[in-house]
């Protein structure tokens, strides 16, 4: 007869990423997500905080917020930031330059996909676009 699996509480989805957090970039094990679980089972049981770590780790791990880190161990994957589509894209550990050489800059517009500002350059550099300017956008996206 197959275990029951057991059905992690909010509090318990909470204690992975406070591992995850506490141990930085340092690898995690099983064992030591069991022992943060284990004072929030009721009664206390290793045996049922053994399961919902592991549990905690596999859907982690589907999810792609953690990886494996050799045999026993897990790390935080990399960070990144989730667009207003849902995609999680790569967020990289040092600065990029994005470079637009161009006689007109008036012409151009970007849009942050995460926070849905619209920027505009200037001969000093990008500044918010102008609500002219953010209309044109939205007009531009509604085609």
């Amino acid at each position: 007869m197959p275990k029951p699996q057991p059905d992690p509480s909010p509090q318990n989805r909470s204690a992975l990423s406070q591992a995850l957090e506490h141990f930085g970039a340092k690898p995690v094990r099983r064992s030591d997500l069991e022992e943060r679980l284990l004072g929030l089972t009721s009664p206390q049981s290793r045996q049922h905080a053994d399961a919902l770590a592991a549990l905690l780790i596999h859907e982690a791990a589907a999810q792609g917020r953690i990886r494996r880190e050799g045999h026993q161990h897990w790390v935080a994957a990399a960070r990144g930031r989730t667009l207003l589509d849902g995609t999680l894209v790569p967020k990289l550990g040092e600065l990029v330059q994005l470079n637009l050489e161009t006689r007109c800059p008036q012409k151009w517009l970007a849009i942050d996909l995460e926070t849905c500002e619209i920027w505009q350059p200037t001969s000093k550099g990008w500044r918010h676009a102008t609500q002219a300017n953010k209309k044109l956008a939205a007009k531009i996206a509604g085609e």
